[in-house]
């Protein structure tokens, strides 16, 4: 493996809320330099139960992706990962078709910047403010 090539953890972000011993995400965003892997997620800590489902999307629209979203539920000390029926269908569907949609997301497409600036640095700086506003 070429370490040139390695691919640069930007951030990652964890936002939860937290009421009466069950925490619900309100971000999880994972950034490298080549791909967003945006979650969601859920835990109980009474029932000792959590799942958690991370997205992952190239920065770059690419032919042929099998970038399938991975689940991890269950209990605290019995869980399980995996991919779910219909996310495969979605992944074979985009796969299929990538050779017509590529080239349009390449044309007309958002970029997604590189160093994950668009949500790494308003991330870090809205906590921030947040901090300094805080006793």
């Amino acid at each position: 493996m070429d370490p040139g090539k390695a691919s640069k953890v930007n951030c990652a972000i964890g936002r939860f809320d937290l009421t009466d011993g069950k925490l619900v995400d309100r971000t999880v965003i994972l950034d490298t330099g080549r791909m967003r892997v945006i979650g969601t997620g859920k835990a109980d800590f009474t029932a000792e139960t959590f799942a958690l489902r991370m997205q992952p999307q190239a920065k770059t629209a690419q032919f042929l992706s099998l970038a399938t979203p991975i689940q991890v539920s269950g209990s605290f000390n019995n869980f399980k990962i995996g991919v779910s029926p219909g996310d495969v269908i979605g992944t074979a569907g985009r796969l299929a078709t990538s050779i017509f949609w590529v080239p349009l997301q390449k044309l007309f497409g958002k970029k997604i910047p590189d160093d994950g600036a668009d949500v790494c640095h308003a991330s870090f700086g809205a906590a921030g403010a947040r901090s300094a506003d805080s006793p």
